[in-house]
């Protein structure tokens, strides 16, 4: 369930005008923390519990005398009298219409010639009537249309989650906010400022919310969400990047100009790593994705972010880890950072490789110092020696992966002694 139609459900339930202002003040709040939290499209709706509004009491039926009946007439009489009486009922006639009923009557027609009057003709009262956000005037519920304009000049400001709407004295509008992107820019990239990431990305989070609760969407907000995704990347921080990169699709798609090219090739390599992971099973269907909008993205397709992506994509279909250690020796922009997450699994398959193809021979760790991405022969020694592999020197005095006496332990390569005590238990 979307989330017009929960509105569209809550206020089917409503049949007085105070009741539909209640429950409009009810979904206003709830819809303002939803677009605040950018979960409005995501959020399961069908969940969400129905405002309690307080309700009219049905009237109490009390028996009456039929005022249909001649004063002293009983309820008997003929079938034609009967069918007689019945009919005149329905007649309009000062005698059994009374002036509340009238008032009545006229106010509802009222509402609608003000509807017309204020929008046009165009639209017809039965179409106002049929929609169930239509309020007491007539008029239109439309959650969109829930924003503030902010008034606040803090320039740094930490990051609340809001449980009910935002005050405009506490929201900051987009000329201060550009202020604060680049006072947090300049405080990053100034290696002497000591800043902490977790304070970083406090600030940053904040200037998102207050672009999230004014609708601002335009060519800052997606400078601010690439922002914030390269930061996350060099941190570290997956879940925070992965928040900014499905923002970014989005408003790429709406138009709005950035790094286009760049982002996908980081989605590409994100949704790679998320293929080989065994607690996310949607890595294949989201990288097919992303593929398939590449057909329809020629300008997109031909950067050479983009190609590399696509290289290392198919370097790891094919299990090619020389080919794989090269990209990532070369990889443009932040694709590094992405990269980093593959290179345990790749090693791994190349140690496996290695054992299998060159047994019995000796296999030089030099050798494998350079294909796989070590910075020294140590640093490779140590790393095979995690994987209970035999690495000692050749009569020669080079060290060498000792291939007919090794026996792989692919739990433990690679892990440090803690790591595997704990992969143990």
């Amino acid at each position: 369930m979307s989330m017009n139609d929960f509105v569209e459900k809550c206020f089917r339930l409503c049949t007085t005008t105070e009741e539909r202002q209640a429950m409009s003040t009810k979904l206003h709040t709830i819809i303002t923390a939803a677009i605040t939290t950018q979960t409005q499209h995501t959020k399961d709706w069908a969940l969400e519990p129905i405002p309690n509004i307080p309700r009219r009491p049905p009237p109490v039926q009390t028996k009456r005398e039929n005022p249909y009946l001649e004063k002293g007439e009983s309820g008997g009489g003929s079938g034609k009298q009967k069918k007689r009486k019945r009919a005149n009922r329905f007649q309009v006639s000062p005698n059994n219409e009374d002036a509340a009923e009238l008032r009545e009557r006229n106010r509802r027609a009222k509402r609608f010639e003000s509807y017309n009057r204020k929008y046009g003709s165009r639209h017809r009262g039965n179409d106002i009537a049929r929609s169930p956000h239509a309020d007491d005037d007539g008029l239109t519920f439309d959650p969109e249309k829930l924003k503030i304009v902010g008034t606040c000049q803090d320039i740094e400001k930490n990051y609340f989650r809001l449980t009910s709407a935002p005050d405009p004295s506490d929201v900051r509008p987009q000329p201060v906010l550009e202020k604060s992107l680049a006072r947090l820019t300049k405080r990053w990239d100034d290696d002497e400022d000591d800043v902490e990431y977790l304070w970083m990305c406090d600030q940053l989070k904040a200037v998102r919310q207050d672009l999230t609760v004014q609708h601002i969407q335009n060519d800052f907000t997606v400078k601010v969400y690439e922002t914030h995704a390269r930061i996350a990347l060099v941190a570290g921080d997956l879940n925070e990047y992965n928040q900014c990169q499905t923002q970014l699709r989005e408003l790429y798609l709406k138009g709005n100009p950035g790094a286009e090219a760049e982002f996908t090739a980081y989605r590409l390599l994100y949704f790679l790593y998320l293929q080989g992971n065994k607690k996310y099973q949607e890595g294949s269907s989201d990288l097919l994705h992303v593929l398939n909008g590449l057909s329809r993205r020629p300008e997109v397709r031909s950067d050479p972010a983009v190609d590399h992506a696509l290289a290392v994509r198919k370097a790891i279909a094919f299990g090619n880890y020389a080919r794989f250690f090269e990209l990532f020796a070369d990889a443009p922009n932040m694709a590094p950072e992405l990269m980093e997450y593959m290179v345990p699994k790749m090693r791994v398959t190349a140690v496996r490789t290695m054992l299998k193809a060159y047994k019995p021979s000796p296999v030089a760790v030099s050798f494998i110092m350079t294909t796989l991405g070590f910075s020294d022969e140590e640093e490779a020694a140590k790393y095979l020696r995690t994987g209970e592999l035999k690495v000692a020197p050749d009569k020669d005095g080079k060290l060498v992966l000792d291939t007919k006496a090794s026996v792989l332990n692919a739990e433990t390569l690679g892990k440090l002694p803690d790591e595997q005590a704990n992969s143990l238990l």
